[in-house]
């Protein structure tokens, strides 16, 4: 009980920075209105990438960064290996940095 609360509290923590870099990211970005639009062109592009995963793969990634799941809770749910989600959402990750980094490339 008392791992599954630190784990819980460091998860939260890890969460919050997460939360709170994006948001400096997004303060920086939004100093300018062509900046800000850039930025919401690449949040819809990214998103559509999302969109545009595999379902299995979506469904993984979007549990895991969405929702929060551990890999533990994910492959619970959908009934395969915790090793599995691991692959997929590493190639899920991967996958979407590559398109990202197309995207950076092309807006800036």
């Amino acid at each position: 009980m008392r791992n599954s609360s630190l784990n819980a509290i460091e998860k939260s923590k890890t969460r919050s920075m997460y939360i709170d870099s994006l948001n400096e990211f997004v303060d920086i970005y939004r100093s300018s209105t062509e900046e800000e639009l850039y930025f919401k062109e690449l949040l819809k592009k990214f998103e559509s990438e999302i969109e545009n995963l595999p379902p299995k793969m979506r469904e993984i990634f979007l549990k895991s960064r969405n929702e929060g799941l551990s890999y533990k809770k994910i492959a619970k749910e959908l009934n395969i290996t915790e090793n599995t989600v691991k692959t997929v959402l590493h190639r899920a990750v991967l996958q979407l940095k590559k398109k990202l980094n197309t995207l950076i490339t092309f807006l800036f």
